[in-house]
This record gives C-alpha cells, sequence and structure tokens, in this order.
C-alpha cells in the first residue's frame, strides 16, 4: 500500500516542506524575491510617467550663474515667484531649508510673501529617524496643522507603527504659516543602497506626518485634508485612492524609469526669462538640486545616481496615476502557488514516466516565470515566485526516485524472476553494474578459481508465464569478449602493425598512420554485448562523445588520443603508440621501489588527474593496468574517456568490464563517481607498491566487495616496516571510505607527495634501474 502511494506521499512532503520554509520568512529569500523585482524594472523597459509633472533643478549652469549653493531667501522667492505666474496647481520645495538661509530677515519676509500670494507652495519638513521611543520636543502650530488627523483605528496604528523620529527640522514657523502644507522629504536607502521605497508616514510625538509627495498630490487632487486617513498596515487613503503601504507605512516605488523621463528646466533659465511660464499651467512644479556633489541621490533597479527630486517625482506621479506596486496579497497569492503545484503535482506525476514528469515540471517553471513577469508588467503585480520555483526544483530532484505504475509493474515481474531463479541456481549478491558475461578474478596474485556471474535478462517485455521460456533461450552460449579475437589489417585508414594486448573490452593493436607514417596504438572495443541491440547506436554516439571529450585533454602526463570510428561491430580508438611498462607489470616482477621515486609515479597520476577533472572528466578506472612507466619513469595515464565510457555506459546493461579491486565504495555503491573516486583508486595503487598486495581481497566477488565497502586494511609500515610512516597518513586519508573525508582534490595530494619528495632522506636508497623500452 505504501509503495503504491510512495509518489504521492513524496511530493506531499516536499509541498509540506516547501511551505515550512515560506511562511517562515527568511531574510535570504526575500533578498532573492527583491533582486528578482529589480531584474523584472529592467526587463519591462521605460514607462511614459505623462506631462502632469515638471521639474526645475537647481543644476551647475544656476550654480555657475547665480553663485554658490545655498542661496539667499530673495533668490529663492524670486525662482517661486517666476514659476507661480504660470499656473501650476502646486509648487513642491524638495529642498531642505538651510540654517543660515533661515536666518536671512530681509530675504525672509519675501520669501514669505511670495509663498503666502502663491498659495500652493508645499514646504519641506526633515526627520531624523530612532530605532525606539524618543521625547519629542512641541512644534509650533503651524507644523502641527499638516499632519495626519485620522485614523481607521487608532489600536492598529500602533500595532503596525510606521517609522519614528527623534528630531524634526521645520521652516520658520512664520513661512510655515504661509505654506499651503508641509511634507517631510526623509529617503529610505536599503542594506544593498537602493531605495524601492518610500516612507509616507512618519511618527513624531504623538502626530504622524506625510510625505512631501503625499502632499503634493493631494492638493493637485484637490483633495481636502479631511479626506485622508490612515489604515495601518494597507494603505494611505487619499478620499478614493488607496495608496498601498507595507506595515512600516512605506509605499514601494513602481519606478518608470532611469534619469531623466520629466521635462526639465534649469532654475537659472527661469529667472532670466528664457522659460516661458506658462508651461506650467495646472501642472505639478517640484524644485530641487541637481548640481554635482550636493543634490542628494539615490540608486534604483533602473539606474544609479537618480537625482532625489527625481524620485519624488516618481512618487507623486504613482499616485496621482495610481500606478501602484501591489505586493500585499503576494504572500497569500505565493501560498496558493504553492499549494496548487503541490497538489497537481502529487496527483499526476506519479502516473507518468519520468521523461513526462521532467517536461511537466518544465512548463511549470517556463510558466512561472512568464506568469511573474506579466503579473508584474501588465498588472503591476509582486508575486513571490522564488519558493513555488524551489518547489518545482525539488520536485525535478526528487522525480527519479519516484517509480511510475508501469515501472512498479516491470519491478513486480523482475521480482518474481529472480524469486524464481532462485530455486534453479545459486546467485552471488553483485550489485548489477559489477554483473558481467564474462570471468572475473577478482585477486590476480591469489585466485585459482573463476567465478562466474550471469548478466541479468531484460525485463522490458518480459511476463511471468513466459520465465521458463526465457531460461532455456538463456542458456544458449553465445560468444564472449575471451573468445578468440577476429583478425584485422585496418581499422579505417589506419594499418594494422602486430597485435600486442588484450584489453578488458577488446584487442590492442600496433598500428601505423599512412598519412604521416606514425605509429599508432589502436584499442578495439566491441558494442554486440549490449542486452537490448536498440542501445548500440547509442553507445557508439556516446563513445564518440567521450573520447573526443578525453581527446582536448593535452597533458604531458596522460596519453593523447587522435580519433575515433568504428568497424563493423568494433569501435576503435586511435591513440599515442607509448614505449615502456604498464605499473602493473612492474609490480608482477616485485620491484622494490625507492620511495622518492615510487611518491614521483603517483604525483604524476595526481597531476594527469588534475588536470582531468579540471576540464570535468572523471577517468573512473584508475589501477596499475592503465598507468603506463616510460624511461626515466615519467608517467602517462591512459584509457581517459574508455573508463568513463565503461563506467557511464556498460554499467546500465548490467556489464562491467574489470576487477573491484580499485574502485571506490560510491561506485560500488551505484552512485555518482567523482574526483574523490579516482583519488581513492591512486591510494589503492600506492599501497600496492608499497607492500607489493592489494589493501582489499576477497575469495569471492562478494567478499572483496564487502571488505573495500566496510573493512580497514593495515597501514603500509604494519605490512612492510621499511615504508615510512608518513604513507600511512596519507593513505588513511586517500582510502577513506567517505569521500567527503578523502583529499578534495589530486592537486592536494600531490602537494602532500612533494613536500615528502622534498624532505625525505632514506637511510639507505635501494638500487633501482629504469624501465627499459619495449
Amino acid at each position: 500500500m505504501y509503495k503504491q502511494f510512495s509518489g504521492f506521499i513524496l511530493y506531499i512532503l516536499i509541498t509540506v516542506f516547501v511551505l515550512a520554509l515560506y511562511s517562515d520568512q527568511h531574510s535570504l529569500p526575500e533578498k532573492i524575491e527583491t533582486k528578482l523585482v529589480d531584474l523584472m524594472f529592467k526587463y519591462r523597459g521605460t514607462h511614459n510617467p505623462g506631462t502632469d509633472i515638471t521639474i526645475v533643478t537647481i543644476d551647475d549652469k544656476s550654480l555657475d550663474q547665480l553663485g554658490y549653493w545655498p542661496w539667499d531667501n530673495g533668490l529663492l522667492a524670486s525662482l517661486i515667484y517666476q514659476i507661480s505666474n504660470g499656473g501650476p496647481k502646486v509648487i513642491g520645495l524638495d529642498i531642505p531649508l538651510n540654517k543660515k538661509l533661515l536666518s536671512d530677515s530681509a530675504g525672509l519676509h519675501t520669501l514669505t510673501l511670495v509663498v503666502k500670494n502663491a498659495g500652493n507652495v508645499i514646504l519641506p519638513l526633515k526627520f531624523s529617524l530612532s530605532e525606539g521611543p524618543q521625547f519629542a520636543d512641541p512644534v509650533p502650530p503651524a507644523v502641527l496643522k499638516s499632519s495626519y488627523f485620522t485614523y481607521d483605528s487608532f489600536i492598529k496604528l500602533k500595532s503596525k507603527p510606521p517609522l519614528l523620529a527623534k528630531d524634526i527640522s521645520f521652516p520658520e514657523p512664520s513661512l510655515a504659516k504661509v505654506s499651503a502644507d508641509l511634507g517631510f522629504i526623509n529617503t529610505e536607502v536599503e542594506r544593498d543602497q537602493k531605495t524601492r521605497r518610500e516612507p509616507l508616514i512618519i511618527n513624531y510625538g504623538d502626530n504622524y506626518y506625510p510625505a512631501l509627495a503625499v502632499q503634493v498630490a493631494k492638493r493637485f487632487l484637490q483633495i481636502p485634508s479631511s479626506d485622508v486617513k490612515i489604515d495601518p498596515g494597507n494603505a494611505v487613503r487619499l478620499k478614493d485612492i488607496d495608496i498601498p503601504i507595507d506595515n512600516k507605512g512605506r509605499m514601494l516605488i513602481n519606478y518608470n524609469g532611469p534619469a531623466g523621463l520629466f521635462q526639465t528646466y534649469s532654475a537659472v533659465d527661469i529667472l532670466k526669462q528664457k522659460t516661458d511660464p506658462s508651461q506650467f499651467k495646472n501642472k505639478v512644479v517640484l524644485i530641487g538640486l541637481s548640481a554635482s556633489g550636493l543634490a542628494p541621490q539615490v540608486n534604483t533597479p533602473f539606474s544609479f545616481g537618480l537625482p532625489g527630486v527625481e524620485k519624488t517625482a516618481q512618487v507623486v506621479e504613482n499616485i496621482i496615476h495610481h500606478n501602484f506596486l501591489n505586493s500585499a496579497n503576494s504572500f497569500s497569492l505565493g501560498l496558493l502557488m504553492i499549494i496548487l503545484i503541490g497538489v497537481f503535482s502529487a496527483f499526476m506525476l506519479p502516473r507518468v514516466s519520468l521523461i513526462y514528469r521532467f517536461i511537466i515540471l518544465g512548463v511549470f517553471m517556463f510558466v512561472l516565470i512568464n506568469l511573474n513577469f506579466i503579473l508584474f508588467s501588465a498588472l503591476n503585480i509582486i508575486s513571490k515566485t522564488f519558493f513555488p520555483f524551489l518547489e518545482l526544483v525539488f520536485f525535478l530532484a526528487a522525480s527519479p526516485a519516484i517509480k511510475s505504475k508501469e515501472e512498479q509493474k516491470k519491478a513486480e515481474k523482475r521480482r518474481a524472476y529472480r524469486e524464481f531463479e532462485e530455486y534453479e541456481e545459486e546467485e552471488y549478491d553483485v550489485p548489477s553494474y559489477m554483473r558481467e558475461d564474462r570471468y572475473l578474478e577478482p585477486d590476480s596474485r591469489s585466485a585459482t578459481k573463476t567465478i562466474t556471474v550471469k548478466v541479468e535478462d531484460s525485463y522490458e517485455t518480459m511476463d511471468i508465464p513466459a520465465i521458463e521460456e526465457e531460461k532455456k533461450q538463456s542458456k544458449t552460449p553465445t560468444p564472449t569478449l575471451s573468445g578468440a579475437a577476429p583478425t584485422f589489417t585496418e581499422f579505417g585508414r589506419y594499418k594494422v602493425v602486430e597485435t600486442i594486448g588484450k584489453g578488458a573490452m577488446g584487442m590492442v593493436y600496433k598500428g601505423m598512420d599512412p598519412a604521416i607514417d606514425r605509429p599508432v596504438a589502436l584499442k578495439t572495443i566491441r558494442l554486440d554485448f549490449a542486452i537490448d541491440p536498440s542501445e548500440v547506436e547509442e553507445l557508439k554516439e556516446r563513445l564518440v562523445r567521450e573520447a573526443k571529450a578525453a581527446g582536448k585533454l593535452s597533458h604531458p602526463n596522460i596519453v593523447t588520443i587522435y580519433d575515433v570510428g568504428h568497424q563493423g561491430e568494433f569501435q576503435y580508438i586511435a591513440m599515442e603508440y607509448l614505449k615502456g611498462h604498464t605499473l602493473e607489470k612492474l609490480i608482477k616482477k616485485g620491484m622494490e621501489w625507492n620511495y622518492k621515486i615510487l611518491a614521483n609515479i603517483i604525483i604524476q597520476v595526481c597531476d594527469a588527474l588534475d588536470y582531468a577533472h579540471s576540464k570535468g572528466i572523471v577517468h573512473r578506472d584508475i589501477k596499475p593496468a592503465n598507468i603506463m612507466v616510460l624511461e626515466d619513469f615519467k608517467i602517462k595515464v591512459m584509457d581517459f574517456g574508455i573508463a568513463r565510457f565503461d563506467a557511464t555506459n556498460m554499467t546500465q546493461t548490467g556489464v562491467a568490464m574489470g576487477t573491484p579491486n580499485y574502485i571506490s565504495p560510491e561506485q560500488l555503491q551505484g552512485k555518482q563517481a567523482s574526483a574523490r573516486s579516482d583519488i581513492f583508486s591512486v591510494g589503492v595503487v600506492l599501497y600496492e607498491l608499497l607492500t607489493g598486495e592489494k589493501p582489499f581481497k576477497g575469495e569471492t566477488i562478494t567478499a572483496l566487495i564487502y571488505n573495500i565497502l566496510n573493512t580497514h586494511p593495515a597501514g603500509p609500515s604494519t605490512v612492510n616496516p621499511k615504508v615510512p610512516r608518513f604513507f600511512d597518513r596519507i593513505l588513511e586519508r586517500a582510502m577513506a571510505k567517505n569521500s567527503e573525508e578523502r583529499y578534495q582534490n589530486a592537486r592536494e595530494m600531490s602537494f602532500t607527495l612533494r613536500d615528502f619528495v622534498a624532505t625525505f632522506i632514506p637511510s639507505k636508497k635501494p638500487q633501482v634501474q629504469a624501465p627499459t623500452q619495449e
């Protein structure tokens, strides 16, 4: 019963896990979501903000012609006077009023008169923010008049408090009294130095004050102060306009684009009457600084260094055009998406094959990404898609572990067949990827008998009543690789000169490339051992692909692959022809090694592996037979690409070439081989060089595999007291059962051995002759 619903249960458990993560509201996913929104701003592009807002900037040109900032009150009064003559609906002063400027009593009187006559000037406030409640100095009535008076719920406002202030800067009371309104110009900068939200409410003392942008928009829309209300955590309500805010009273800014979107005029052109004031008719006019080094600047999803007055213009545009980003329901929307995806996947995915699961989940990912962008660009809705996407990634990772109903039926047939076979003959409990169609020799030194391990039959189309017939067919003898090899005179353009050996997967010939008169080694591989003949072409393609990848390796300690091709049922690989001895042959001769020479051999092997690993290629079959020793103990590692082909592809058919003496525990367990798997194999080779015997032995394949997985061999210095104990420490780490405890890369093992070579002084040096050429 459990197995039948295992897929459903697994998908539901993943969904519950993602929901728990989602509810936790960790800061890291929030940061990722924020970056995704920034990215969508850029892909959405620029929006036209309309013509209702105009900016007058005190820029570098104005300062060059009219003097350094701050200007006196009289000059600022002249600027406001010229603008007001054009008949704007509202003028917003987005400039902090300097104390030096306010001390100019004559200019202050002029400025007060101009502001009073204009009747539509919004002056700035500035707060110093605080993390907690602070004592607040009393403010003049002229300032207090601009605070919010109505709330949906005072208790709710206290439970969702806006930003707190500990100090306030305001205009001279006589100037504040004649202004149309006051609004703060504080800007909030996030940790990554970007401004994404605009505070619309700040709490100072017992009062709550609005932002300059709110006051400007209210005046432009001709909404009386009595129709302004705070709905804590939801909105600032301007009559029938709801400005969405978060629990701290901040509004997400819906940036229309980078700097330069709004019609902008230089203050000096207005003062010198080079600009027609009628262009301000019935518009919002914002006065602000843009001069280099003086203007407050903010970083946005679009660009860096947006002048503060343009940020205020963006906020005003959002309000007067109802152009808000809505994230109020994004949590609920994300929750709904996670649940819907989880429920659909739990019911649907276990019913289909693995390839269709991947297709369905891939389509989900594509739709999710595009839906997120469409909601943002068309409806200004920010949806939380990180966790739904994470859920789909988890589903992708879990899908291979879940069997469809059809696969469960096939598994039942296989299980029934195995149970039937147990009554007929004794089977060794060996992983399927270690089974082969020929004789295996677990220990070349001590084995005196062979063990036959039968290849599993294919169960793709097997029915239980047909088992007896399948058994009869399986007893028909078939040719194996151990049989006599056909005679060849050429492979492709290469001429066969002589047979030089037999490999695990075929014969090895010395050949000649007539085009450049170069000797080559020709290694042949038979592909007719595949269980399903339809796999042959796929195996050919994989072999070519792997050989080509290995052929790109160019390293002095790696055999060069020249070419790959096929002839009849054989694939062949043309590679560098070497004169020397395999390490396997030298070990069998019982050589007494100089430990520095021995260490240098392993160093070269490590260098070759480190280079190959950096190119993404794992050897998977490091053993003495794949290490060629040339003159002066120069090393060449062989069979890159072929070994990978063997380990990756042959195992899929239930056939594994070679003996498992050098294979890492994780490979025997059917796990993914990695660079650290090669390091384990190098450790086994080093142990054999030091002691003359393999670290893991067994009378049977099963016993051998058990020892590799579970036992720890005695240290080399225990087996041979002449061996420096330094090697015990190296091998203890290199042959650790847990790959995480091994050297994490071959370079690290190489460096350790290099230190040994540089510092080791033997008490007596055995005389070792370099191997002669063959």
